[in-house]
């Protein structure tokens, strides 16, 4: 990023698309022999050269913002939880790392029109006029508001919602932590004439509040999930300093510091349950637990003091379950069970990335589930509710032997620095790093989600089956509602039959049947097995394998 002229003229770019995934790069290689799988790390021999394999998304955008964002957040939104449809909305805040001299800025962005990657084959001419049309209606787009950060670059930059704002704390290279108002930029990002005016009239507005008693420069910063407006920052000198919300826009800074570290405190998180606990991780290779409500010098309540061989960078505290994750210098992932901590030895070890874990992050909602981002250009993602089966055969000539949790690598970024599950967008990531933002969606995440289905459904496949038609709200569905059936027998017609089923996401009081328009989400609300195939479409899981209690001819429905 240049200036901030350079900038307002971005804020109307379309997001740049991967390129490398297309099909001109799948027609190139057409003679160039088979292909295999690759396992990062693994040498090249000559002549090779890696092709995105398009088929292992469901979406996968990249956008770029000139100067690096090496920290950024996701802004939480309006438009609905557990969104499905296509094509999707998010909104992100981010913090510019300029080249010296140049200008910094926590940049708001509104990423739309973010449409499948993996589509449905087009009958006809796919060069013709409308095809076209069609494509250029598709692509996504990026729109961005920025603030000026005159403080130096963005160390590191976290959302909440407090009071019905949206406010972002950031940590400066200078030393300083400061609060920023973002309800602004916000609408300007939903108003074209009141963005028109937020560039011409330079809106942009000083931070809420300043702190400057840190002393140095730091990285740790955590937004409390269960008290709202309470924060905490740790800097590169082992303190940890306790933010608490006060009258006016202000903060009262606790100027005792939690300083048990003996080196720099690298991450930060709020206990997800209680109000007053945190957890930290440091330079000195230990995790640490706190209570706030005691003494600083008496806060630390629980220790393991070698967490890992070398620094620790991050940890994220498990919404779900007691778990902590941990990534270190050492390029290993840990999972800690707090009923266990004070053992010093983690529940779960996974040695898979080959350089310093930069990023760390749990599922919102499916608590075996994490993505790890490491300084080997990887994101990775696990599950640890999967189990190597020990009667299965080991991989075959060629194939790479991996992690039986390791679900999906993703790769194409270079110096990846974060990573972001999106909370209302079930299974969509994002990442940032010296080469711009990715945002996707992989195919793995609908495998997992047609498993567990299969697991939970076949009792009411099997009802689908003998009895007759069954309706159900596509939502409750994805959301494991198998209570939500609107049973149609064979001989039944009349309209009252046919607006009984899903109770909760109704319209004027009416419940909606995959025979309306009017539907509670997609394309409409569909049978079991009119969902199941289209989700074992997606998951590219062909046939169906499915419990003794479906019918055999299910597969064939579908």
């Amino acid at each position: 990023m240049a200036d901030t002229e350079n900038m307002e003229n971005e804020s109307d770019e379309e997001m740049e698309e991967e390129v490398q995934c297309g099909s001109d790069m799948e027609d190139e290689g057409e003679d160039e022999g088979p292909a295999k799988t690759y396992l990062p790390g693994e040498p090249l021999q000559e002549g090779e050269e890696l092709v995105c394999d398009e088929s292992a998304y469901v979406m996968y955008h990249q956008a770029q913002t000139g100067s690096p964002c090496l920290s950024f957040d996701v802004v939480p939104d309006n438009l609905g939880e557990s969104r499905q449809t296509y094509p999707m909305t998010c909104y992100m805040a981010a913090g510019t790392q300029a080249q010296r001299g140049k200008t910094n800025h926590v940049i708001i962005m509104k990423m739309s029109n973010l449409n499948r990657t993996l589509k449905a084959s087009k009958e006809g001419d796919s060069d013709s006029e409308s095809s076209e049309s069609e494509d250029e209606e598709e692509k996504p787009e990026l729109e961005t508001a920025i603030i000026n950060h005159s403080l130096g670059a963005v160390n590191r930059i976290r959302v909440t919602r407090h009071k019905e704002n949206t406010l972002a704390a950031t940590w400066s290279d200078k030393g300083k932590v400061q609060i920023w108002d973002l309800m602004s930029p916000l609408m300007a990002l939903n108003d074209p004439m009141m963005m028109s005016s937020y560039v011409k009239n330079d809106e942009s507005k000083p931070a809420l509040f300043t702190f400057s008693g840190h002393q140095v420069e730091g990285f740790a910063l955590d937004w409390s999930t269960t008290s709202p407006g309470k924060l905490l920052s740790g800097d590169c000198n082992k303190n940890i300093h306790l933010w608490t919300p006060g009258e006016g826009g202000t903060w009262k800074v606790d100027q005792r510091p939690f300083s048990a570290h003996t080196s720099s405190v690298e991450d930060l998180q709020w206990s997800p349950t209680e109000d007053n606990v945190f957890a930290s991780c440091s330079v000195d290779r230990s995790i640490r637990i706190w209570d706030s409500r005691a003494a600083p010098h008496k806060a630390c309540m629980l220790t393991a003091a070698d967490a890992h061989e070398r620094d620790v960078n991050v940890i994220h505290w498990n919404r779900n379950e007691p778990f902590i994750l941990s990534g270190g210098d050492d390029g290993v992932l840990k999972v800690w069970d707090l009923r266990q901590f004070q053992q010093g030895k983690p529940a779960a070890l996974f040695k898979h990335h080959t350089a310093p874990i930069t990023s760390v992050e749990w599922h919102p909602t499916d608590s075996s589930v994490f993505a790890a981002a490491g300084s080997d250009d990887q994101v990775s993602l696990w599950d640890l509710g999967v189990e190597r089966d020990i009667d299965a055969q080991g991989p075959s000539d060629g194939e790479p032997e991996v992690p039986a949790q390791l679900l999906f690598i993703h790769q194409g970024q270079t110096d990846i620095k974060e990573i972001h599950w999106h909370r209302q967008l079930p299974g969509v990531i994002l990442s940032t790093a010296h080469s711009g933002f990715n945002i996707f969606r992989t195919i793995s995440v609908l495998r997992k989600i047609v498993a567990e289905i299969m697991d939970e459904a076949p009792v009411v496949v099997a009802f689908t089956m003998k009895q007759g038609r069954s309706r159900f709200c596509e939502r409750c569905f994805l959301d494991r509602n198998f209570m939500a059936v609107d049973f149609i027998g064979p001989k039944q017609s009349s309209d009252e039959s046919r607006q009984s089923g899903c109770r909760q996401h109704t319209r004027d009081g009416k419940a909606y049947t995959n025979d309306s328009t009017d539907a509670c989400i997609g394309e409409g609300q569909t049978t079991i097995l009119g969902l199941l195939g289209l989700l074992l479409k997606e998951a590219q899981l062909v046939p169906l394998h499915a419990g003794p209690a479906v019918p055999e001819r299910m597969s064939e429905e579908i």
